[in-house]
């Protein structure tokens, strides 16, 4: 499995790098890609023994403070170019509330505190939101947009598990509508992950970027 190797890969990293003061630089996530609904390991570490840590789920800005201009706000990771080839887009948004992820999964666990080494993790799922994702979940499909009167700018996921469908259905929408253009697969959204301690003097921890593909759609998810 891939979330093995990826584990791997990461204690290895840990192995060779530690930090008592929030990082400068930010460091990619386990994957560089992941979907609303995903169990993703988070891993930090240069915290003191039994230390509180927590994972916090911020969106950064797609809008230039000084032009106004769209950016892309992530350093290390590119945006990913849809499965069909198209050009990716993301939204021109500014950025979210910084949001406590680790809360629900790790308040009053072992996994609450970095362990005796210093080092923090948990598997956490991405929460299906919308906050996360400009395509909006579920039976939302916000991705398209009427720029004007019978002109629409065309969007979609570029992954969208039907968890529980009928293969008959299991379809981008739009299509009905639009044809095959409606389903572009070129919609991806930044994600930045704060792996911080729980201490409002001495602050310290990592940032970590991924991008959001897509999203879990589950059959229970209609009412």
């Amino acid at each position: 499995m891939r979330r093995v190797l990826y584990l791997i890969i990461v204690l290895v990293l840990l192995a060779t790098t530690a930090s008592t003061v929030l990082a400068e630089e930010p460091r990619q996530i386990v994957d560089q890609d992941v979907y609303l609904g995903e169990l993703v390991l988070v891993l930090g570490d240069g915290f003191e023994a039994f230390e509180r840590v927590d994972a916090y789920l911020y969106r950064p800005s797609a809008i230039d403070s000084v032009t106004g201009a769209k950016i892309w706000p992530l350093t290390l990771i590119a945006p990913p170019v849809g499965p069909t080839g198209s050009a990716p887009w993301w939204a021109y948004i500014g950025d979210s509330e910084q949001r406590r992820w680790s809360f629900a999964e790790t308040e009053g666990t072992i996994f609450e505190t970095a362990d005796v080494f210093g080092i923090w993790g948990a598997i956490l799922m991405v929460p299906r939101d919308e906050v996360w994702y400009p395509c909006s979940f579920p039976l939302k499909w916000k991705c398209n947009f009427q720029v004007a009167p019978g002109v629409w700018e065309l969007h979609s996921p570029q992954q969208v598990n039907f968890i529980g469908f009928p293969l008959i259905m299991e379809y981008w929408p739009w299509i009905e509508i639009f044809g095959a253009p409606a389903d572009p697969m070129d919609t991806v959204s930044p994600l930045e992950v704060y792996v911080l301690n729980y201490d409002p003097y001495d602050t310290h921890g990592w940032i970590y970027e991924t991008v959001v593909t897509g999203y879990d759609w589950k059959w229970s998810d209609i009412p």
